[in-house]
């Protein structure tokens, strides 16, 4: 995928949609490499206390993130630290209490991971189990955001997909 960069300060929180579709459909097996070549963040992997942090450098925009084998962990905090970039709003370590910039950035990385227009336009009434599997696979997220993003936009779901979003992702 070699296209131009985009600017960060350009994204626009409310509707990631079209991010994401140009993210391609293995987007969450790929996340730092496509973030690193369509938004021009480097992404830095280290074993760190915290899960990440972000900063520029000059123009230059910096996400940090911990080493974890949980890599749709790891594609959480790099969208919500790229919210932190694309808000002017660094995140320099782990903030212990939440607040507008933090919630802001979680708003951010679910919309950039999961946008709503995309969520709102799945039958989670009848999906399957084999298909939820699947979405969650590739867009590189967990059981436990994905249900936190269907109950934040208010999304009903049938009785088959909340147990199926009740299992870990890591087991």
């Amino acid at each position: 995928m070699s296209m131009s960069v985009i600017n960060l300060k350009a994204l626009n929180g409310d509707d990631l949609s079209w991010l994401y579709m140009q993210m391609g459909d293995d987007r969450g097996l790929h996340f730092v490499e496509r973030v690193e070549e369509q938004l021009g963040v480097e992404v830095v992997v280290r074993k760190l206390v915290g899960a990440g942090y972000s900063f520029m450098m000059g123009d230059h925009s910096v996400v940090v993130v911990n080493a974890e084998p949980f890599w749709f962990r790891q594609n959480f905090t790099i969208a919500h630290e790229i919210g932190h970039l694309a808000s002017g709003s660094e995140c320099l370590g782990d903030v212990k209490t939440v607040n507008n910039s933090e919630r802001n950035a979680n708003a951010f990385a679910a919309e950039m991971l999961l946008p709503k227009k995309i969520m709102h336009s799945i039958d989670w009434s009848s999906i399957s189990s084999e298909v939820i599997a699947d979405h969650i696979w590739r867009w590189g997220v967990s059981t436990q955001m994905l249900s936190y993003r269907l109950e934040n936009l208010r999304i009903p779901i049938s009785e088959v997909t909340l147990a199926e979003l009740k299992c870990s992702t890591c087991e």
